[in-house]
């Protein structure tokens, strides 16, 4: 059984863009999420379908790579491929080509099955396998590596969860975390250094009206940043751990 590839063409819009004038990180993570929604949806097997049976997708674990930035007006491809399912797992990789179809970027990503209302895993059906071209003993997983959590925190930020930052699950949408991470790291890092890489790892959701703390522990490695981020809530409880990786521009 073949695995089955999707492709989609992304404009690099003037509000997805930075100071530079290249993609933010988060609008990124929002086309990837959106590439992996629009194949569920064009095989059958999305949002309506999953509403129907109190099931929902939960986004695990990232780890995304960023060799170059598109830049605003420019065009990119993505494409996705259902990598394989182990019980109530599923993982998914992505590669993002620029104009000239170069890779500028890659993604691995881990995802779990629930059950919405009892908030607990469910096994993936086969039903899901058949659709996306997976075969039912098909071994192939992905390895994201724990994330360190900040010990020295250098900076701390407070938010509120917005009405705008929720998503269809009526949980806050993944990339809001990283907004939230990178909200933090010092103006000068974000001025001098380039994001090129980083992880991420959801512990716990959260909902509209909480306070949510952005922590971060910044380290210098040669000419490179690593930063290790925390969003906690109010009681100290760990929602997300993040790494980001920087390079001098």
């Amino acid at each position: 059984m073949r695995k089955k590839e999707m492709s989609k063409e992304y404009e690099i819009h003037y509000y997805e863009v930075d100071f530079r004038k290249q993609m933010k990180i988060t609008s990124l993570i929002d086309f990837l999420g959106d590439i992996a929604t629009d194949q569920s949806e064009k095989l059958g097997i999305g949002m309506d379908y999953l509403f129907s049976k109190g099931l929902g997708w939960v986004l695990y674990k990232w780890d995304i790579k960023v060799y170059s930035y598109p830049h605003y007006g420019e065009k990119i491809v993505i494409k996705t491929i259902p990598y394989g399912f182990r019980r109530f797992y599923a993982y998914r990789i992505f590669e993002i080509y620029n104009q000239s179809r170069q890779l500028i970027a890659e993604a691995k990503s881990i995802w779990f099955l629930v059950n919405i209302e009892k908030k607990k895993p469910v096994r993936i059906e086969t039903n899901m396998y058949e659709a996306y071209g997976i075969a039912e003993d098909c071994k192939d997983t992905l390895q994201i590596e724990d994330i360190s959590k900040p010990e020295n925190i250098q900076e701390e930020k407070i938010f509120n969860v917005r009405y705008s930052d929720i998503d269809t699950n009526k949980h806050v949408n993944n990339s809001k975390y990283v907004s939230w991470a990178i909200e933090v790291v010092p103006l000068d890092l974000v001025l001098n250094y380039s994001l090129k890489g980083i992880k991420v790892t959801y512990q716990k959701e959260t909902k509209y009206g909480e306070a949510v703390s952005s922590k971060v522990q910044i380290n210098n490695i040669e000419d490179r940043v690593v930063c290790n981020h925390s969003i906690e809530d109010r009681e100290g409880n760990i929602l997300a751990l993040l790494e980001t990786r920087w390079e001098k521009v």
